[in-house]
């Protein structure tokens, strides 16, 4: 009976949608949520009968309507965590939008390597939407976890019908490693960055405290934990005071100590783990030979694409300032970074000046140069 009433209900809704009227054209020139985005009868639909759809999202050149292909949408939640869909060779993202996600209200932004934000706009019809049982399989809500102290006040977050006991020693184990490095490197004091053991390879966590930050690792990939969890958790540990919202010139520091950090984890344990430093190199190789400051590889908006091979560049640097002045005046550059009150550029370069005797402030670097030195680690 319940499953000939969810048919009905399904059938009525798919009716409601059934017209061009409910069908939502939006620019996203704007800072945008969700729910903006969609036709209010859907919302309603989704949220009042709990269902989960996959609606179809066309995205569309402003100045003459036709789609556009090889864009993406990225979703970015409370948490700072992002999703990102891509669109299809015709123009559309099929996204799949629940209850929870709805509960959750992301901010939404487009990315094109020719279209600025600007010149594009999203259409949602209503009527192709496909509805499925179930929560988005992407989408991990923070009260259905369970978690497992591993030393500290640390914990593991994890989803009982999911993750076994055997592994969830092992994955254990390996994070009370990656923390140990990480406290010894850049320090972990108030740290609220735990991860979250997922079977899928793209995941957010939803209705998470403000207070504390889970990120999603999957089980059984190196590259998720050992690289993009440590890379997180360095970075929060870092600009403990938001610093980037003072001074988005610093990302070299943020971004680039990170990727450092990852990578002191991978060599410190020795194992085979993800490729960090040739991954990097890769980004690099399309590149005039400028000579890059990494001041100007800023934090970016809601409505800028991020410069990919800043990662490079800024890893690249920090690896040779630790063969030029060693590991242990890095770790005294951080704790003196942490401690800052006043984070202008001119502040920065102090401290930088104090830590790195001789040091040039511009913070330059070539693209050959840092070629080089990621070659070099790479073997």
């Amino acid at each position: 009976m319940r499953i000939i009433l969810r048919i009905f209900i399904i059938q009525m809704i798919l009716l409601q949608f059934s017209g061009c009227g409910q069908e939502k054209t939006t620019s996203l020139e704007d800072d945008k949520k969700l729910k903006q985005l969609l036709p209010s009868t859907m919302v309603s639909a989704i949220e009042n009968k709990e269902l989960s759809a996959e609606i179809p999202i066309y995205i569309l050149n402003k100045s003459n309507g036709k789609r556009v292909p090889n864009t993406s949408l990225r979703l970015k939640f409370k948490n700072d965590q992002t999703s990102n869909y891509p669109s299809d060779t015709n123009g559309v993202v099929k996204l799949p939008i629940s209850p929870l996600l709805l509960k959750e209200n992301p901010q939404v932004s487009i990315s094109h390597k020719k279209f600025k934000p600007k010149d594009l706009e999203v259409k949602v019809g209503g009527k192709t939407m496909v509805f499925k049982d179930g929560e988005s399989s992407n989408l991990i809500d923070y009260n259905s976890l369970s978690s497992k102290k591993m030393s500290s006040g640390l914990k593991v977050y994890f989803k009982d019908d999911e993750i076994g006991e055997n592994e969830l020693k092992k994955e254990r184990a390996d994070f009370v490693e990656i923390y140990r490095i990480v406290d010894s490197l850049v320090g972990l004091k108030n740290s609220a960055i735990y991860p979250a053991l997922v079977k899928s390879q793209i995941a957010v966590t939803v209705g998470v405290p403000d207070s504390m930050n889970i990120v999603p690792v999957k089980v059984g990939n190196p590259e998720s934990k050992y690289w993009f969890f440590t890379h997180e958790l360095v970075e929060r540990n870092l600009m403990v005071q938001e610093f980037y919202k003072q001074n988005s010139d610093i990302r070299w520091i943020g971004d680039g100590i990170a990727e450092f950090i990852s990578h002191k984890v991978v060599e410190t344990l020795e194992k085979q783990k993800p490729e960090i430093a040739s991954t990097r190199l890769k980004e690099l190789q399309d590149l005039d030979n400028e000579n890059f400051s990494l001041w100007e590889w800023k934090v970016p908006t809601e409505q800028e694409e991020s410069f990919t091979p800043g990662y490079g560049l800024s890893l690249a640097y920090w690896l040779k300032i630790d063969d030029e002045y060693g590991i242990n005046a890095i770790k005294n550059f951080v704790k003196d970074f942490k401690k800052l009150n006043d984070i202008s550029t001119a502040s920065v370069k102090s401290c930088l000046e104090n830590n790195f005797p001789g040091i040039n402030t511009d913070v330059k670097i070539t693209v050959k140069e840092a070629m080089k030195i990621l070659k070099k680690v790479s073997k």
